[in-house]
């Protein structure tokens, strides 16, 4: 599979070895495909999940996201800290 991160179409697939991918936090490109398409499909879901995984909060959100699209404002766990 060519790197689709790479504009020259003759790049080659350099995958990692697999001592690296084990003890990568993703391990796979499946399972970051997995994640990507949770991430899209549910984006709120997802981030809190990862947020409430991978940091430690002094004060939990209410909300993971405030939004409004016609100012623009954009505001993820607004809160929290």
């Amino acid at each position: 599979m060519p790197n689709r991160w790479m504009f020259d179409e003759r790049a080659e697939d350099i995958s990692p070895s697999k001592d690296f991918s084990a003890r990568a936090h993703i391990q796979s490109m499946a399972e970051y495909e997995k994640l990507y398409k949770r991430s899209v499909e549910d984006p709120e879901g997802f981030w809190a999940e990862m947020a409430d995984k991978n940091l430690i909060w002094f004060k939990k959100w209410d909300k993971v996201l405030d939004y409004d699209f016609k100012q623009p404002y954009i505001k993820w766990f607004p809160a929290a800290s």
